[in-house]
């Protein structure tokens, strides 16, 4: 089985039990998106991180951000030509604690101007494909994210909420999307 096929629970626990290397996995997963991203248009930005951080509970599992998640080392567009060379001074208090846990972030997904679609389309990175049949959408407004999770390029990524606009594409994609205030959430077992 290849890396990509296995949950991101799987991927954590032969991290941590030395079967594979945080390095090896990020090296696959950015091979992944650089040979599946140009047909699913799912990931807008790539980020490789420094060697060695493999350190925590994640035990350096790759994951994506949302392109509205507050990241110091990637621009956060918002999908808007507004944002465009927008660079957060401060990393956004979820991806801290997932960072802090070991998590490595890999690149952003696309979403529809300010998140405000049922859609995955943006002025910047264009749309975002349902990677099992590209005549469907993937979803809104965190598209993109369910779109890389169900293609393989993220074993996790994190979005955002209001109505429906984590639900709502994970539905579209076949992925679990789940908001850890209303529900328990596989991760934090």
């Amino acid at each position: 089985m290849s890396l990509h096929q296995r949950s991101a629970t799987k991927i954590v626990a032969d991290l941590n039990a030395g079967k594979i290397r945080a390095t090896q996995v990020v090296k696959h997963q950015l091979g992944r998106i650089a040979h599946l991203n140009p047909k699913v248009n799912a990931v807008v930005a790539t980020n490789v991180p420094p060697p060695g951080n493999s350190w925590g509970k994640l035990a350096g599992l790759p994951i994506t951000l949302k392109d509205q998640i507050h990241f110091p080392s990637l621009a956060c567009t918002f999908g808007s030509e507004a944002y465009r060379d927008f660079y957060p001074v401060q990393t956004a208090p979820v991806v801290e604690n997932l960072l802090q846990a070991g998590a490595q972030v890999i690149g952003k997904t696309n979403l529809p101007p300010f998140a405000m679609d049922f859609q995955c389309s943006s002025p910047l990175f264009g749309t975002t494909n349902n990677p099992w049949d590209f005549a469907y959408t993937s979803g809104g407004s965190s598209g993109g994210g369910t779109a890389a999770v169900a293609a393989g390029l993220s074993f996790v990524d994190i979005g955002t909420d209001l109505s429906g606009s984590l639900r709502i594409p994970a539905s579209f994609c076949g992925v679990l999307a789940c908001c850890p205030q209303n529900m328990p959430c596989p991760l934090k077992a």
